[in-house]
């Protein structure tokens, strides 16, 4: 019954582009608001529709829009994020110098932030401006490249800056992980620069949603025995288990 009702919502949106709740409890009038919503996060998670205030829209008529594929992304395991983005809360500490990478979930972190006595060096403007509303944070932003996918500058001007600046703490995102591939992107110019990051820091903590495990994706950017801490939204399995304990990483989960 979940399977076809579940279809009929997915056909419904991936026809209209877009579904409020209203729509839709009228499409299937026997259905509970909270069974609606759990619904929605399923097809969410494959990536089918992505939910919004009042309801969804399909990821097909987002793509075809302005909107990149960063607004795609940023759309995508929201609930997951935001818990990793909490559980990396205590890794930023004042008076340190601590890079953000690019991506969602560093966004949400740098929305959470207080507004305190913070240095936070970061290759995206968009965080960049975010943090700006904290008047007591020192921000680096790195010169650049910018990618429209990403929202984050990349090539030799953010390397050699990068060169020159002291980092305490690097707090990184990736694409994907995988045992045999380790941590892995989609983009060449963004991978030489998180190498070059995590080089410099004394401490690297990861942050990953657990659908990111298992993923490759072209270009590896690090293994588990480059970073001190990784940061997931549920328990890992146990082989990703059993390699961080191999190379002593700290599991937050």
């Amino acid at each position: 019954m979940n399977i076809f009702r579940r279809q009929t919502i997915n056909d419904y949106i991936q026809s209209n582009g877009k579904a409020t709740y209203d729509e839709l409890m009228k499409l299937i009038p026997d259905i509970s608001c909270m069974t609606l919503r759990r619904d929605l996060e399923h097809l969410e998670k494959e990536g089918l529709v992505l939910r919004v205030r009042g309801g969804a829209r399909s990821v097909s008529s987002i793509s075809g829009e302005s909107e990149d594929k960063y607004a795609v992304r940023a759309a995508a395991n929201v609930t997951a994020k935001t818990d990793i983005a909490e559980k990396a809360m205590p890794y930023v500490q004042p008076e340190h110098a601590v890079y953000f990478d690019s991506g969602s979930t560093l966004m949400l972190l740098a929305n959470k932030l207080e507004n305190g006595y913070y240095s936070i060096i970061t290759p995206a403007p968009n965080l960049a401006i975010e943090l700006l509303k904290k008047n007591k944070i020192d921000i680096t932003l790195l010169g650049g490249r910018l990618s429209r996918d990403t929202l984050a500058v990349t090539g030799n001007s953010a390397i050699e800056a990068v060169n020159e600046i002291n980092i305490d703490t690097a707090i990184m995102s990736t694409s994907g992980y995988s045992i045999d591939c380790g941590f892995t992107s989609g983009e060449y110019n963004e991978v030489l620069l998180k190498k070059t990051v995590m080089r410099k820091a004394r401490r690297v903590i990861m942050v990953m949603d657990l659908t990111k495990f298992d993923k490759n994706l072209p270009y590896t950017f690090g293994s588990m025995k480059d970073i001190d801490v990784l940061v997931m939204d549920k328990r890992p399995p146990e082989e990703l288990m059993e390699i961080c304990k191999e190379h002593g990483v700290e599991v937050v989960y």
